[in-house]
Parts: structure tokens; C-alpha cells; sequence
């Protein structure tokens, strides 16, 4: 019989919805393979069903052979050839012997379909609406839902609509399934369960286009969003709402503001979001704080509070005699109602199904199974939207409580095959004291079966201390109580005035055996009390080293999803993890009690504030203590898939090892795999042009790893260094940029870079304008990495054009301790074969425009070559021309005196054969650059561009692309790309 089936069933469901991403034909030869086998097992089933007379036979005859072998064996036990020879024997007598397929696992036939039931649910929820083909990205629209959830922020309120209507025109309307999020102002006659009809622009949810973004699409589409509206009108149009969700949000209102009322701003905003959800609410500082140290998980809701909010009310029930039906009734509607006052997140969904799944095991009398709870919940979730699969709390939850549950059970084998080894063992012993007659005393006897009989119960992890300790207890009460009779008799025999000498050395003894006596029960008294307190708080050293090895197993099992989300890795959040665990459970408490008291007694609930606001001091602490050590964070980039897989194959390989080998310290091995998910770094040139609207940015890696990043801006995208860039950087492993060219001062071009100066750590000792700074060697970058991404050299443009912006810029990389260099035509930087040089402007250079102050690269590694233009106009465009013909004119009169007119011509036309392998579109594709003439002397292979989708300028213009088109220059577009990646070795390019 196969064990859970449920899991093999959720395995299924999984894989199903994983194969949407490939097509019909790897989908169709997967499902016929597996067709094919079944019904061969099916086949086989059905064979061993028709003869069990002749299956018996065989079982008969095979166990007959292994009691042959055995007997055999056992005679020659001390050879090694034996024990080899055993083995071969069962090998062989489980091998022949076939296994036949009960009707309880016939389910597996059924498993294909469910396969395509997984594929079909995705294909209906990534399926394109009817409102897509009105609506390409962002339209005007008008919206009709049900608000199902109010979110309050400082500077808006976002209110989620189920039920949607949407009407691009007023003569269509279109129904979607999904939900839609419309941001406006905070309105308090709204309601969770109101219908409302809003107006604005309507646009869908982008997915992620440069390496390392966070992925918008993904993450609300697994939250059954689909759309975003900026509203600008918006009005209720139906009065009822839901009495039920405005009751738990009101509650929830009420809590939030006796947190706040007895807590500090950063400690109140913690214990919003650990307990009611509200991470809106949640420190940025201590965000990152907790994130980088790896404890942001107790910040989420999850099977800790869900388990302790079911277990502790399931337990005061029952021992108040509530029935059992009532009990779990009771339990599962609040915990149900927990997880709708606070959003139903994805780790919260997943608790409150395998509490409700244990809680129908214990109605039942049935055995609760943790892998086929989560199965049941994986199961419920995905079907609910199939999504949540590529949702990293989905991913990082579910891993936990997996690996929870499969460590505890090879944790629990281990024992087990301990004990064995200790019953076989004391066996034989036995028997050889028996055969050679050589019994010991009868006290030694005893003293080694009590000793044994310890060893065996602590094996098995079921010593009973509390009863231990129960029993010594009622003997020193019984033990006192012949004292008491004893003392009487001395007193007694005192007063009469006893002579007789005997009898008073008689009273003496008594005396001192009944104080020795009395010291040995307490002794022994005070010893099983230890016992039972180190047993009853896991303090003992086996249970710490489980506890160390569990977090560094699910620590391990989780470090390629965070290398791949974050590119980042705590190294020592196992550690850390050991001390803020058991504190959750106190704070929990407390502030579940706290919450709940200031309701009605808000002193009562400051006093308990004092002691929530001591353990999150603690935490934040802990965490600066640990941020000081180095490698406490390790920046890997994300790992390609080949990574991942050899990762966990390595990962399990070691688990797998030290269970053969009964090493249970091996495991410790899995702290210092994570080398294995550090990104590696590519031999070729790297050249991507990054998609951040309507921007400018371009990244550059050399083949001996130097970075530099030319531009760094948006003009309609918030928090761009943060949320683009930077995260792109980490993608690529670059913990400092070696070299930043900010070709000239437009916002466009500078604020992401700006952003990530100014979370720069200040610079100490700063003496000059161009200060020095010293280059960290890679060790120490790589060891005292901080999480922010650094600037090595700052380049700007060497103009006499200076304004407001480019002197901030300057004092700001002072302050920051960023050596700055100003470039000019000539000046050129070279790594190894790379070598970029300035063309544009010269010092000299006069001109009202910012954008003809441009820099101007080229850039040359072997036989590539690329232009990066900035935002120069028309004007530096004739200025660079010109100059590249006085440069030619300059050295062809080095060659020779006299340069004909012939000569000259011959060497305009070496001019007008410049062609590059990319040029980087000037002004983001405006029609008054990158004119016929300069593309008369500057062709290129293929042409980049970097603009905004509908952007307020129209770039690129039309004029500009019929120049391309006409000079034979293909061009490729970010709106339409994204980030744009091209590699060479300096011979070809590919992506």
C-alpha cells in the first residue's frame, strides 16, 4: 500500500500547474508516459489479484530461503563474508519477489487527471479577458465591485472590488473574475460589503522586466488581482455591507490603537504586524533590520500564532469539560475569524487548514499526519488559485512546515534505530554472561538493568520525569514521617531521663541515620525536580542540537529561494533563530493578553507593554550584535537553475549520508553550502540596457568583473534606484560599482543614482573635494557587506555648465567619500581589453543646453564597439562630427605634409564606413536627434532605446524611426524588450 496518497495526489496537482509554462507537445509526451505506466501497473494489479495461491507460493518459498540464509549466517557471524553474503541473500529474495498493487492504491491511475486539472486551473487564471483587447496597458475606464477589503496608508486608501464590472465604454461592460485594487482617498462612509462605482485609469499589473525586480505580476495575481485603478471619482451605489468583516475590522481598529497606546511608534508598528497584519504599518529601518538578519518571518502571520491561538484556546476548553464536537467547533471559528480580520495571508491560509485538518483528526479519532495536512492545505489553496506557486511567503512557508515534518520523522528513525542497537546490545551481553558463567552480584545486576532500563527510556525520548520525580516526592513524605515517629521516641526517651548508656548511643545513631537518611531523600528529590525542569523546557543537550540541526536544515532548504528573490543569504539566522523562537512564544502572549486587556483596561495593558517592548529591544539587539559579525550577510546574485539543482542535490545527498552513516553532525555540513548558490560571474563583456521607463541606464561588466554603470534615472517612476536598480545590481552580484558616468544632470538620468548614494554610510575623515578613497579587497567587500550597494567613483561631465543639481551631486559624493573624476573629450578608462573613451564635450565647449553636455562614450573591447549617446541634441551632434573630422584631417597631416583634396575625401569616406556594433539611441528616440547626418558618418548594426510606455513626450518619434529605417538600422525597444542583454567575447554578440 502506498503511504499518503494525498501527497501524491497535491504532487500531481503541482506538477500540473507547473507544466502550463511549456507546451502541448512536452505536456502531451508527459501525460502519455505516464499513462503507459499506469496502466502496466494497473495490468499487474490486476495479475496479482487472479492468482494469490501462487503469489503465497512465492512469499512462502522466498521466506524459507531467508530463514536458510539467516541460520547459516548466524554461525559464522564473526566473518565479514557473512554479513556481505546476508545482504546479497535478502537483496535478492526482495527483488525477485513481486509487488502487487492494492485496490487502495489505485488512485495513481487517476493522477494524469489531475495533472490536467492542475494545467487547466492555470490555463483559465493566466488566460487573457475581454478587457484586455480595449485595453492594451492603461486606459480610461469606468469600475462597479463589491469592497471585500479596506488597506489605510498615510497618503491614500486602497480598496479592493470583487465582483468586477468593467466598462471601457459606456455601451460595454465586461465581467472579470478577478479582483481589481482602486487607490483613492480615504473616505469613511465606505464599508467592507458596500457596492461602489468608481471612475479613472484603469491598467494591468506589469510583470518584471529586469533581472531581480520584484514581480508585481506574480505577487498580486497570486493574490487574485488582475487590475489597478487610480480613481478619480468614486461613489457607493448599494448600502448593504457585511456586519461580519466590519465586526472583525473594527476590532482589529480597536487593538491597533491600544498597541499604539501602550507601546513606543516602532514597537506598536512590530506587534500591527505580527498580530493583525497591518505591515503598512511596520518600520522601514526595522524592516530591513529583521529582513537582513533573517527573523522577518515572525513579522508574518503564521503557523506559530495560528497554533497558538487554536492550541491554547482547544486546551482551556477541554480542561473546562467543554465536549470534544463543541470544542473543535468553537476553536475553528475562531481561528477562522483570525485569519479574516487579518487578510488571510498565504502562510496564514495554509495554518489555519492543518489546524482545522488536526482539529477533524481529533473529532474523528484519527491520527493526525503533518505531510498529509499540508497536503490537504496545498491542495485547498491551489485550487483556489494555482498561482500562489510562484508566491515566495507559498514557497517559504510550505518548505518550512515540509521539512519540519520529514526532519522529525528521520529524526525519529534515528532513535528508533538507536534503541534497537542498545536492546541488541544488552543482548548480547547476556547471552555471553549466560554461556561462559560468569554472573556478577546480584546489586551489580540489578544496578546495570536499572541503568539499561534509563538508557533505553531516554533513547526512546519517553522518560517519565514527572512521574520519577511524583515517586520521590511520596517517598520523602513517607520517609518524613517515620522521622516524625522517631523524633517523638527521642523526645519521649529524653523526658524520662533515660540511664542507660546503650540505649542513649542508641537515640544518637537514630539521630544521625535519620539526618542521613533525610539528606539522601532530598538529594534525591532535588535531582528529579532538575530532571523534570530540564525536560519540561527543552533545555538538555539533545534537544538544542535537534533544534540547531532543524533550523539549519530548513535554513539551508530556503537559501536558493532567497538567493533567487533577495540575492541575498543570513548566514547566521539559524543561530539567531534559536534564541527569538521560544521569546515569540512569551511575546505572543503577552500581547495577545495586552490587545485584548486594553480594551476595557488600558493600565493593566501598559504594564504588560513594558514587557513586550524589553523582548523586541531584545530582538533588535540580537540583531545588531549579529549584523557586526562578518559574512552575516552574504550578497550571492541569483543563481541560475543549474545552481538550484546541484545545490539541493548536494543538500539531500548530505542529509541522506548522515542517516546511512548515523552521523547526525554531518547535517552541520549544510551551513557552508551556500558557496554553491554564489553567482558566477561570466568570462564575456555584459552590456544591458535596463527597462526604467522613461530613463536612462546602462550597465556594463567587463570579463575581469569590474562594473560600471552609466545613467541611473526616471522621470515617472518612484524610487527607482531602490526598487529597479539596485535590485538589478544585486541580480549581478555587484556589491560596489567600480565606476558610475552620470552623462549629464537630468533628473531622468540621475535620481536612482542619487537614491543610492544617499543610503550610503557617511564618510569618515573627509579632507578635500577629491578625496581618495581605498578599494576594499573582495574578502572584505564580500565579509562586511551591509546590504547596501556601493560607488567606488563617481564620473561627471567636465562643462562649464554648472548648476544647483550638479553641485549636490558633488557635495553629496564628498560626503559619501566616492572619489570623483570629470570627464572630457580624450579621457578614457581601461580594464584590461575594455576601453571606454569620452568623445563629447571638450572643456572649452560653450552651450546653453544641458543635454548637449553629454558625455559621450565609445566603447571598444577586441572587435565590438558601442556608442552611448546620453541626451545629446543636434547641436553637440555637429560638434562631434565636426571634430571627428578635424581629428582625421590632424592625422593625415601627420602622415604627410601636403593632404590632397582626393586624400581628404578618401578620408571622409573612412568617416562615413565608422559603423558600430550598438548605438544607444540619443534623448530616448526624440525626433531632434540622432539626425541624417550624423547617421551619414555613425551607422550601427542595431539601434537600443529607452523610453517610457506612453510617455507625455512621444518618444521615440516616428521622424526618428523612419531615419532608422532608412539607414538599414534595426532597432530594439524597452517598452517592448524590457532590460536588453547582449554578451560578446569581442567576435560575436548573443543574448
Amino acid at each position: 500500500m502506498i503511504k499518503r496518497p494525498l501527497l501524491w495526489i497535491a504532487l500531481s496537482y503541482i506538477l500540473g500547474c507547473l507544466l502550463y509554462s511549456l507546451s502541448w507537445i512536452i505536456v502531451g509526451g508527459i501525460l502519455f508516459f505516464l499513462i503507459i505506466s499506469l496502466c502496466i501497473l494497473y495490468y499487474r494489479c490486476s495479475i496479482g489479484e487472479s492468482n494469490p495461491k501462487e503469489n503465497n507460493s512465492i512469499t512462502k518459498d522466498f521466506k524459507t530461503i531467508n530463514c536458510i540464509s539467516n541460520n547459516i549466517l548466524d554461525k559464522k557471524r564473526e566473518l565479514e563474508s557473512n554479513n556481505f553474503s546476508k545482504k546479497v541473500f535478502q537483496l535478492v529474495s526482495k527483488s525477485i519477489r513481486k509487488r502487487r498493487i492494492n485496490k487502495e492504491d489505485r488512485f495513481i491511475l487517476l493522477l494524469p487527471i489531475i495533472i490536467l486539472i492542475g494545467y487547466g486551473r492555470m490555463s483559465a487564471i493566466i488566460a487573457p479577458t475581454a478587457f484586455d483587447a480595449y485595453c492594451e496597458r492603461k486606459c480610461d475606464a469606468s469600475v462597479e465591485g463589491k469592497i471585500v477589503r479596506i488597506t489605510e496608508k498615510e497618503k491614500s486608501t486602497s480598496y479592493y472590488l470583487d465582483k468586477v464590472i468593467l466598462y471601457p465604454n459606456p455601451d460595454i461592460q465586461i465581467q472579470v473574475k478577478q479582483k481589481i485594487i482602486v487607490y483613492g482617498e480615504k473616505n469613511s462612509k465606505f464599508r467592507v460589503g458596500n457596492t461602489v462605482s468608481c471612475t479613472g485609469t484603469v491598467s494591468q499589473i506589469m510583470r518584471a522586466t529586469n533581472e531581480g525586480q520584484f514581480n508585481s505580476y506574480a505577487y498580486y495575481m497570486s493574490e487574485d488581482i488582475r487590475y489597478q485603478m487610480f480613481a478619480e471619482t468614486m461613489e457607493r451605489t448599494g448600502d448593504s455591507y457585511s456586519w461580519y468583516q466590519v465586526a472583525l475590522s473594527s476590532l482589529r481598529d480597536k487593538i491597533s490603537k491600544v498597541y499604539k497606546h501602550i507601546l513606543p511608534s516602532e514597537e506598536a508598528g512590530v506587534m500591527q504586524a505580527m498580530f493583525l497584519g497591518e505591515k503598512q504599518a511596520l518600520d522601514t529601518n526595522i524592516k530591513n533590520l529583521y529582513q537582513r538578519n533573517g527573523i522577518s518571518h515572525i513579522l508574518s502571520i503564521s503557523g506559530l500564532h495560528i497554533s497558538f491561538l487554536g492550541l491554547f484556546l482547544y486546551k482551556l476548553l477541554k480542561k473546562m469539560g467543554c465536549p470534544i464536537y463543541l470544542n473543535a467547533g468553537i476553536v475553528s471559528i475562531v481561528v477562522f475569524s483570525y485569519g479574516q480580520m487579518t487578510d488571510f495571508s498565504v502562510s496564514t491560509n495554509r495554518a489555519v487548514v492543518m489546524l482545522l485538518v488536526s482539529l477533524f483528526a481529533i473529532v474523528i479519532g484519527r491520527t493526525y499526519d503533518m505531510l498529509s495536512a499540508i497536503s490537504v492545505s496545498s491542495c485547498i489553496i491551489l485550487l483556489q488559485n494555482p498561482m500562489q506557486l510562484y508566491n515566495t511567503g507559498f514557497q517559504l512557508s510550505f518548505l518550512a512546515v515540509c521539512v519540519l515534518a520529514v526532519f522529525g520523522e528521520i529524526y525519529g528513525k534515528l532513535k528508533a534505530e538507536d534503541k534497537n542497537e542498545n536492546i541488541q546490545e544488552y543482548e548480547k551481553e547476556r547471552r555471553d554472561k549466560e554461556r561462559h558463567g560468569k554472573e556478577k552480584h546480584v546489586k551489580e545486576k540489578h544496578a546495570k538493568e536499572k541503568h539499561y532500563k534509563e538508557k533505553q527510556d531516554k533513547s526512546q525520548g519517553k522518560l517519565h520525569i514527572e512521574q520519577i520525580f511524583l515517586e520521590k516526592l511520596l517517598e520523602l513524605i513517607k520517609h518524613i514521617r517515620k522521622v516524625v515517629k522517631q523524633k517523638n521516641f527521642i523526645n519521649n526517651a529524653q523526658n524520662n531521663n533515660i540511664q542507660n548508656n546503650g540505649t542513649q548511643n542508641d537515640v544518637f545513631q537514630n539521630k544521625e541515620y535519620i539526618s542521613k537518611n533525610l539528606q539522601q531523600k532530598l538529594d534525591e528529590l532535588l535531582l528529579s525536580l532538575d530532571e523534570w525542569l530540564y525536560k519540561k523546557y527543552k533545555l538538555r543537550e539533545s534537544s538544542r542540537g535537534k533544534a540547531l540541526q532543524s533550523s539549519m536544515v530548513i535554513s539551508a532548504i530556503a537559501a536558493p529561494i532567497l538567493a533567487s528573490t533577495f540575492c541575498e543569504i543570513p548566514i547566521y539566522s539559524m543561530i539567531l533563530n534559536l534564541f527569538v523562537i521560544p521569546l515569540t512564544s512569551v511575546l505572543m502572549t503577552l500581547g495577545v493578553v495586552a490587545g485584548l486587556i486594553g480594551l476595557w483596561w488600558i493600565d493593566l495593558a501598559k504594564i504588560l507593554g513594558y514587557g513586550i517592548t524589553f523582548i523586541l529591544k531584545l530582538y533588535e539587539m540580537l540583531c545588531e550584535i549579529f549584523s557586526n559579525l562578518p559574512f552575516h550577510l552574504v550578497l550571492t546574485g541569483k543563481p541560475s537553475i543549474v545552481q538550484i539543482v546541484l545545490y539541493y542535490v548536494v543538500v539531500v545527498g548530505i542529509i541522506q549520508l548522515a542517516i546511512i552513516t548515523k552521523r547526525k553532525k554531518m547535517i552541520y555540513i549544510i551551513a557552508f553550502l551556500w558557496i554553491l548558490l554564489i553567482r558566477i560571474p561570466s568570462t564575456n563583456l555584459t552590456m544591458t540596457m535596463l527597462d526604467i521607463s522613461q530613463g536612462d541606464s546602462i550597465y556594463i561588466k567587463t570579463p575581469k568583473g569590474v562594473s560600471i554603470l552609466v545613467d541611473g534615472g526616471s522621470s515617472d517612476v518612484k524610487a527607482i534606484g531602490q526598487y529597479r536598480i539596485e535590485p538589478f545590481l544585486k541580480a549581478q552580484g555587484v556589491r560596489t560599482i567600480d565606476y558610475v558616468v552620470l552623462t549629464h544632470m537630468d533628473a531622468d538620468h540621475i535620481n536612482g543614482v542619487m537614491e543610492l548614494m544617499e543610503r550610503m554610510p557617511d564618510a569618515v575623515g573627509i579632507g578635500g573635494r577629491k578625496r581618495e578613497q581605498t578599494r576594499l579587497s573582495s574578502l572584505n567587500s564580500l565579509a562586511f557587506y551591509d546590504g547596501q550597494v556601493g560607488i567606488q567613483n563617481l564620473i561627471l561631465s567636465d562643462t562649464s555648465l554648472v548648476d544647483e543639481t550638479y553641485k549636490k551631486i558633488e557635495e553629496l559624493a564628498v560626503r559619501k567619500g566616492i572619489t570623483l573624476h570629470y570627464f572630457g573629450r580624450g579621457d578614457t578608462i581601461t580594464e584590461g581589453e575594455l576601453t571606454l573613451t569620452c568623445l563629447h564635450p571638450y572643456a572649452e565647449y560653450n552651450t546653453d543646453s544641458k543635454n548637449d553636455t553629454s558625455i559621450v562614450l565609445e566603447l571598444t573591447y577586441r572587435n565590438f564597439d558601442a556608442l552611448l549617446l546620453g541626451d545629446l541634441e543636434s547641436g553637440g551632434e555637429s560638434e562631434l562630427i565636426k571634430l571627428a573630422k578635424e581629428e582625421l584631417l590632424a592625422g593625415d597631416n601627420q602622415n604627410s605634409n601636403q593632404t590632397s583634396e582626393e586624400e581628404m575625401t578618401k578620408g571622409q569616406l573612412t568617416v562615413n564606413k565608422r559603423r558600430y556594433d550598438i548605438i544607444k539611441i540619443a534623448h530616448h528616440g526624440s525626433k531632434y536627434s540622432t539626425s541624417d547626418e550624423f547617421l551619414e558618418y555613425y551607422g550601427a548594426r542595431i539601434a537600443w532605446i529607452s523610453s517610457g510606455y506612453g510617455n507625455r513626450y512621444g518618444h521615440p518619434h516616428k521622424e526618428l524611426l523612419d531615419r532608422l529605417k532608412e539607414n538599414h538600422i534595426p532597432y530594439r525597444w524597452t517598452v517592448n524588450e524590457g532590460a536588453i542583454t547582449i554578451r560578446t567575447d569581442g567576435e560575436r554578440m548573443w543574448e
